[in-house]
């Protein structure tokens, strides 16, 4: 028998608060933290403040970047 395990519905506006609060607390721009993330572009993060969960490799390194690695942190309340 197979059981099935059940994806986690991540909430971006969760992760695009978490890292705009590490961002604003250090005084830097969306750039910056592009920079410092080791992320191409901003954009993601724009992406991520309207609601797109970036693909797993940029993901992982935001949440590295913001420090909160536990995803079960940033999921949607179950409805």
């Amino acid at each position: 028998m197979t059981t099935m395990t059940r994806q986690p519905q991540l909430d971006p506006e969760a992760i695009y608060v978490a890292a705009d609060q590490r961002r604003r607390g250090l005084r830097i721009s969306w750039n910056e933290v592009a920079r410092q993330s080791g992320i191409a572009s901003k954009d993601v993060f724009m992406r991520l403040g309207r609601g797109t969960v970036p693909h797993s490799h940029n993901l992982f390194l935001i949440l590295l970047w913001v420090g909160r690695t536990d995803l079960r942190s940033f999921e949607k309340a179950s409805r």
